[in-house]
């Protein structure tokens, strides 16, 4: 088609993949100007989420399996072929039949289609459950067929160092946004496993102080019954993590390429998120009351590693954090398997990405840091190191990271009372090719000052709730219950001089608030002294309607010079009234001044050959 480069190219492309396979033919249609394929301009198409790169026949391994017999394509002899133990050829032929035959779309009669999700409103309210957009429509499978499917086998080049594929990887943003319906196939999973997700059990909303031992023990079978539909290969696979915070509405199909129904419902990815958020909730609650089970901590570890909580909050850093605990088959995939979560391209994946460029997987991780500092400056920070490693690395998240559960919810995109506005700057500085400095501005006050609420004259809140009534309030009921009072919560990294603090609990992620945080800050203050301890004010949020506001500050050390170490980051809850929204939402007035300085390093990313 003539076009000068990568770029050009994907201007013309807009929304659509370069590949879509009809599925009648199993003709793989290369992409045409004015969105053509074949004869077919702008066809409605669905996509396949599916896991098989791990099960994947070495060359002269079973040579009696074939592979997708595809029309239209250059990489025939590439083509992979699938170990039968995780699924069959004719069980991937089923699974393109379905989805060429099932849409999810709008209904063509809006009226029809209103009155439909009216219905599925009422449904959700009458069980209590927060109903998402990508839940609008799990009553109504559609029996409107498509004629092409997007599946990566047959629409992205499998052979090496075709950089159009590349290219493709980093664009699985817009194909999949753009798909009409997503199906996830649980190549594993029988209709009788994944039923009872249907049921909306007592367990979703009682509360620990009305439970007795046999509701406990209930509630646990109920949940493991839960964690055997995360048995599926779907839920260990990083490329499908992605796929999934893209389209949180992708409807499930079983084994047998069948949706998962009960009646005229079909299960989407949605319930099994909500089910995965009320069981972690619940195991939060009950460890730390007398309903507490052996279990509840086992249980709460695999649906958090399984990234349900990060998918439920939509919090990237979560969902990157999760992504540690997923498999992928080259190394350089954990970051090209997450990266369109954050709506980046990087490495290969890059128009910009020059022949023989070559990226290993620690440059690729930085490369992924500095983008999200840049990018989403208070997000990037959304973390604490859960092991002491050198001062110099504490700026990016990696594998010795945790994401608090508390702040789950500072990327949640559905609720817009949790958006922060952006107080401060961080950015990468290069006074050589090798080597950077990472550098922050902003507003900073001192430790000793933001924990000393006397000093603006309000009450500091003695956390006064039973853990119990704590766990089950909403964040921002809780905010409410906490008015008129100051509250200070903080999160520490885990440096070598905090096993010096005669309370420090290793798992915990956060100090309780109350006492029991100003009693850590004082010994904190105390072990390096007042001088050297500010917080930089990275965003506040202090909606309309509420009655407390909120800050988000990085806790940081003063070293020597300009340089500083990062210690953690905080969170303050503060009655809104015009001098404390100046001082501590706005990071204005005399105990505030505004400084810069390096809290990092980061070697170069990139490796040419």
């Amino acid at each position: 088609m003539g076009f000068s480069s990568l770029r050009e190219e994907e201007e013309a492309l807009g929304r659509w993949p370069r590949r879509l396979l009809h599925v009648k033919t199993l003709t793989s249609y290369k992409w045409q100007p004015g969105n053509i394929y074949g004869t077919i301009k702008e066809p409605p198409y669905n996509a396949i989420s599916y896991t098989w790169g791990r099960y994947r026949l070495k060359e002269g391994d079973m040579p009696e399996i074939s592979p997708l017999p595809l029309k239209g394509i250059e990489w025939s002899d590439r083509m992979p072929r699938i170990n039968p133990e995780h699924f069959t050829l004719a069980q991937l032929m089923d699974v393109l039949t379905i989805a060429s035959k099932l849409s999810m779309g709008l209904d063509s009669d809006p009226d029809v289609h209103e009155r439909k999700l009216s219905n599925t409103r009422n449904l959700a309210q009458k069980h209590g459950i927060p109903l998402d957009l990508d839940q609008a429509n799990f009553e109504y499978p559609m029996d409107r067929g498509v004629e092409f499917v997007w599946i990566d086998v047959a629409c992205i080049d499998q052979r090496e160092d075709i950089a159009e594929s590349s290219a493709e990887i980093g664009r699985q943003a817009s194909i999949f946004r753009g798909a009409q319906t997503v199906f996830i196939w649980l190549c594993k999973i029988n209709q009788e496993e994944a039923t009872p997700m249907f049921s909306y059990p007592n367990w979703w909303s009682d509360s620990p102080l009305s439970e007795t031992i046999d509701d406990v023990h209930e509630a646990i079978n109920s949940i493991y019954g839960f964690l055997t539909v995360l048995d599926d290969p779907w839920f260990s696979s990083l490329w499908t993590l992605q796929e999934a915070y893209l389209r949180g509405d992708s409807v499930i199909l079983d084994k047998s390429a069948q949706t998962v129904s009960n009646g005229p419902r079909c299960l989407l990815l949605s319930l099994i998120k909500e089910w995965g958020w009320r069981a972690h909730r619940y195991c939060n609650i009950r460890s730390k009351t007398s309903s507490f089970d052996p279990w509840l901590p086992y249980i709460r570890e695999q649906i958090q590693s399984g990234g349900l909580v990060a998918l439920k909050a939509r919090n990237k850093m979560a969902l990157l954090n999760a992504g540690t605990y997923r498999t992928t088959t080259e190394p350089c995939d954990r970051i090209y398997g997450i990266q369109q979560v954050f709506g980046l391209r990087l490495g290969k994946t890059s128009v910009e990405a020059r022949v023989g460029q070559q990226y290993t997987l620690q440059s690729l991780q930085i490369e992924l840091a500095e983008a999200i500092l840049m990018s989403e400056p208070i997000l990037s920070q959304a973390h604490v190191i859960m092991e002491p490693i050198p001062c110099q690395e504490r700026w990016s998240i990696s594998k010795h990271s945790m994401v608090p559960s508390p702040i789950h919810v500072w990327n949640a995109e559905s609720r817009a009372q949790t958006k922060m506005d952006r107080k401060c700057r961080f950015w990468v500085q290069r006074p050589g090719p090798e080597t950077g400095q990472v550098w922050w501005s902003g507003s900073t006050t001192p430790l000793e000052t933001l924990s000393n609420p006397s000093r603006w004259n309000i009450e500091a809140s003695s956390f006064s709730l039973t853990c119990d009534e704590d766990m089950t309030l909403d964040p921002l009921v809780k905010q409410d219950a906490w008015w008129p009072r100051y509250s200070l919560e903080v999160f520490p990294d885990v440096t070598e001089e905090i096993y010096e603090y005669p309370h420090f609990e290793p798992l915990a992620d956060t100090i309780g608030r109350g006492q029991q945080c100003y009693r850590f800050t004082k010994w904190l203050i105390g072990r390096y002294s007042p001088a050297r301890i500010n917080v930089l004010l990275m965003g506040s949020n202090s909606e309309e309607g509420r009655m407390q506001g909120r800050g988000i500050g990085l806790m940081l050390l003063h070293q020597h010079d300009d340089v500083w170490g990062r210690i953690g980051i905080c969170q303050w809850w503060v009655p809104k009234n015009a001098r404390l929204n100046t001082q501590l939402f706005q990071g204005e007035g005399e105990d505030w001044s505004h400084g810069k300085g390096i809290f990092g390093y980061v070697q170069s990313s990139m490796t040419l050959v």
